[in-house]
């Protein structure tokens, strides 16, 4: 009761704060949901303990409050506020997914080809959206309408249209030896001008400015021993997340054209076991965090 009282006043005393984020990261260790405030470091604790198993990709939906989950061939969506299991529907396979809020529908790659469903529907997901996606595509993200994806075995970031028909606009010879890395996560940055590819090889961003065809070129490298996801935050920054010598690290780094900048890591909770994907809601209202709140009493009383 009392660390319940603690939480509880931790989170309404942060609502004060004007500069706060969630991330949200996929545990595979304990196949759970963190909650984490990137900006005043206070842990939120973890939602989906019993109903997730291994996951191969979430997705975020801030305008309703919704994490997409992929995970061992189901798509669950919860209420990341609170953790309340939404509903659950088969997927086509196990692989990255991304949401686009504009056409309320899911992409996820799977059997090398990307697959669409239009939400309001719980069945699984239809044939055949854009065929023909190479087998290195390790990573998808979007900037809302636009889907990206980067490739390692051909060194390409490749961005496809919004359309159903799914027609290439653009696809962007790898740059800066980027070619055979092994890929953990992608986002844009928040007006969707610029895409990261984060590359666990050399822990590195690679950076591609959407609709242009230009190569990426090398961004910030994170100073994390590893590197395992990376997402959005506010304003000009984002963050990488990994290991350093003493357990799982967020790092802070700027997006500012060629010129990035990073920050020093910090520590995360020793109840994250694992970080495998992230997403990041930016600067949630008032009332996200008041239900985040009331969403940590009930998994603490669920727990008793």
């Amino acid at each position: 009761m009392k660390f319940a009282i603690v939480v509880s006043l931790g989170l309404v005393s942060s609502l004060a704060i004007a500069s706060y984020e969630v991330v949200l990261m996929a545990d595979n260790v304990n196949n759970v949901i963190h909650r984490y405030d990137s900006e005043n470091h206070v842990y939120l604790g973890s939602f989906g303990r019993g109903e997730l198993g291994n996951i191969s990709g979430i997705a975020l939906d801030q305008t309703n409050g919704r994490l997409f989950v992929n995970h061992q061939g189901i798509i669950s969506a919860f209420n990341y506020n609170t953790g309340d299991q939404l509903w659950s529907a088969a997927n086509a396979g196990s692989g990255p997914i991304a949401y686009r809020p504009g056409n309320n529908d899911l992409i996820a790659l799977a059997s090398g080809t990307l697959r669409r469903q239009q939400l309001g529907s719980n069945t699984a997901l239809p044939g055949t959206f854009w065929a023909g996606i190479a087998s290195g595509t390790q990573s998808l993200t979007t900037d809302g309408i636009r889907i990206f994806a980067v490739n390692s075995l051909n060194s390409n970031m490749t961005e496809y249209s919004g359309s159903t028909t799914g027609s290439v606009t653009a696809t962007s010879a790898g740059g800066g030896g980027m070619i055979g890395d092994s890929f953990v996560g992608m986002t844009t940055s928040v007006d969707g001008s610029l895409v990261f590819a984060l590359s666990a090889t050399d822990r590195l961003n690679y950076v591609w400015t959407a609709g242009s065809g230009n190569a990426p070129f090398q961004g910030a490298q994170s100073t994390l021993l590893t590197t395992t996801s990376v997402t959005r935050a506010h304003g000009t920054h984002g963050y990488y997340l990994g290991t350093n010598a003493s357990g799982f690290a967020i790092q802070k780094y700027y997006e500012n054209g060629t010129s990035f900048g990073a920050f020093g890591p910090v520590n995360l909770p020793s109840a994250i076991g694992n970080i495998s994907f992230a997403a990041t809601v930016v600067a949630p209202e008032p009332g996200s965090l008041f239900a985040m709140a009331f969403g940590a009493m009930m998994l603490l009383r669920r727990r008793k």
